[in-house]
C-alpha cells in the first residue's frame, strides 16, 4: 500500500507541475515522504481497500485524492471522489483556501538547514511564504529583487521570508546554497501547497504578526511588501 501511495502521489505532482510549466516532459526527479493514510470514499464515506482503489486507476488511467494534513504537510487522510477523478491541485475547490483576515492553520516548516519553524513561535512577525516549483524552474531576478525588499524591511518590519519548493532538500543546497540571503528555503513541500490549497505557482501569501492571511500574491504579480503593510495597518486602524 506505501509504495502505491507514493507511485500515485508522484503521478499527480509530475502532472499538475507539467501543466504549471507548460512542458510535456518533467526533467527534475522529486522524492515524497513516506506517507502511510487511509482512504475513503468521499460520497458514501466507506473505506476504500489497496486493490479498489489499483482498479480505480486501472480503469481510468490516473485519479486524485483529496486529502486531509497535519502541521508538518504530512497527509493523514485521502478521499476519492468517483465525479471527480481527473482532478488535480490546479482545479481543486478555491472556496476552500483561507481568506484574507482568517488565521492560517499551524504549520512546522522544516528547513533545507535543519532549522524548525513552528508558526507559533512566528507571532509577533510578518511571514511571508512563497510556493514555488523547483530549482530549474526558478525565477532568479524575482527572488534577488524579494531578497532586497525583505533586507529593507529589516529594521521596520520584522518579516521572515520562506519559500517552500517541490524539489528536494540536496537539489536546493546545490542550486541554491546561500544566495538569496535573507528568504528561507524548505524542500519537498508539495503537502503544504496542497493543504493550503496553492493552485498556481509561483504564490506568496503574507501573514500579519497574528498569523492572519493579509493578501495573496499570485503568479509573477508586483509584489511591494512595505507598501502592503502600510495598507495593511491603516486599515486595521481604521476598522478601530
Amino acid at each position: 500500500m506505501r509504495n502505491f501511495l507514493l507511485l500515485l502521489s508522484f503521478l499527480v505532482v509530475a502532472a499538475s507541475q507539467a501543466q504549471t510549466i507548460g512542458v510535456e516532459r518533467q526533467r527534475v526527479v522529486l522524492t515524497s515522504p513516506e506517507t502511510s493514510f487511509k482512504i475513503y470514499n468521499q460520497v458514501t464515506g466507506e473505506r476504500i481497500s489497496e486493490e479498489e482503489l489499483m482498479e480505480i486507476v486501472r480503469k481510468r488511467g490516473s485519479t486524485y485524492l483529496d486529502k486531509d494534513f497535519n502541521k508538518y504537510g504530512q497527509p493523514t487522510r485521502g478521499y476519492y471522489h468517483p465525479d471527480s477523478a481527473h482532478l488535480t491541485i490546479r482545479n481543486r475547490n478555491q472556496h476552500k483556501q483561507i481568506q484574507p483576515g482568517e488565521e492560517l492553520p499551524k504549520f512546522v516548516f522544516t528547513l533545507v538547514d535543519g532549522t524548525k519553524l513552528r508558526s507559533k513561535k512566528l507571532r509577533g512577525k510578518w511571514v511571508l511564504l512563497k510556493f514555488d516549483l523547483v530549482v530549474e524552474f526558478l525565477d532568479y531576478p524575482d527572488y534577488e529583487a524579494l531578497a532586497a525588499q525583505v533586507d529593507a524591511l529589516d529594521e521596520k518590519y520584522p518579516l521572515v521570508a520562506i519559500t517552500c519548493l517541490r524539489d528536494n532538500e540536496e537539489n536546493i543546497r546545490t542550486g541554491i546554497g546561500g544566495k538569496y540571503d535573507p528568504i528561507r528555503w524548505m524542500g519537498e513541500g508539495t503537502g503544504f501547497q496542497e493543504k493550503y490549497f496553492i493552485s498556481r505557482l509561483p504564490t506568496s501569501v503574507l501573514l500579519d504578526p497574528k498569523g492572519r492571511v493579509v493578501t495573496y500574491f499570485r503568479y509573477h504579480e508586483k509584489m511591494d511588501l512595505e507598501e502592503t503593510i502600510l495598507r495593511h495597518l491603516s486599515e486595521t486602524s481604521t476598522a478601530r
